[in-house]
């Protein structure tokens, strides 16, 4: 009997970091939601989530299902997500963009700022397609299946958007063209305006690629 206290505050302790726990998360995901949202209002987008997991139980009602953007941008289906990668202590917060595309000829490429590993990869042989543009491919590492593609599609309106949105806004990802989708990613959670323009930016410039790849996969 002499244990029972002691145990109980144990359980009280324990109890006590798992709801902290939850409302600390819950009004993380409450500023990204936010966010999400404006985005999604920004750009004329369906934003899904955000509903109670637990309806019937008032007192759980902070807990809420994942917000995401799940809409068409200029006529391609478009998703912006948040995820995690890890369990615990070592969980890392992500945030996604997919947005689909017809690419019959398979092209594929990579476009990310080039930083100092990457510098050393370029130094070691990595390899990496100059366009012809001194700023861009100091600015840039470009991987493509078709160095023609690369050479014709980026015209100086879609590399000054590459620059608004890695250099003025931070993005710090990597677009990608895989099979039938654009992708990019990068760690964190939209929870500031600046990140939240980021992706409103990134959003335009896919979408931009996506017309290049049109116009390239229509040609014989």
């Amino acid at each position: 009997m002499s244990d029972l206290p002691l145990s109980l505050i144990f359980v009280a302790i324990f109890v006590g970091g798992m709801i902290i726990a939850l409302v600390t998360s819950a009004k993380r995901l409450k500023t990204s939601g936010y966010h999400l949202r404006a985005l999604g209002t920004q750009l004329n987008l369906d934003v899904i989530g955000g509903e109670p997991f637990f309806k019937s139980i008032p007192w759980l009602a902070f807990i809420t299902k994942p917000i995401r953007i799940d809409g068409v941008y200029r006529d391609a289906p478009v998703k912006v997500w948040h995820f995690s990668r890890g369990s615990g202590r070592s969980s890392t917060p992500y945030i996604g963009l997919k947005m689909q595309i017809s690419n019959p000829r398979g092209l594929s490429f990579q476009f990310s700022k080039e930083g100092f590993f990457s510098k050393v990869g370029k130094t070691l042989g990595m390899q990496d397609i100059e366009v012809g543009d001194t700023r861009f491919d100091r600015t840039f590492i470009v991987k493509c299946s078709d160095p023609y593609f690369i050479r014709t599609a980026l015209l100086p309106e879609i590399k000054e958007k590459f620059y608004h949105a890695f250099e003025e806004l931070g993005a710090r990802g990597t677009i990608k063209l895989e099979s039938s989708e654009i992708y990019y990613e990068e760690s964190g959670r939209i929870r500031s305006e600046k990140v939240r323009e980021r992706f409103a930016a990134l959003i335009g410039l896919c979408a931009d690629l996506r017309d290049t790849v049109s116009v390239y996969s229509e040609q014989t």
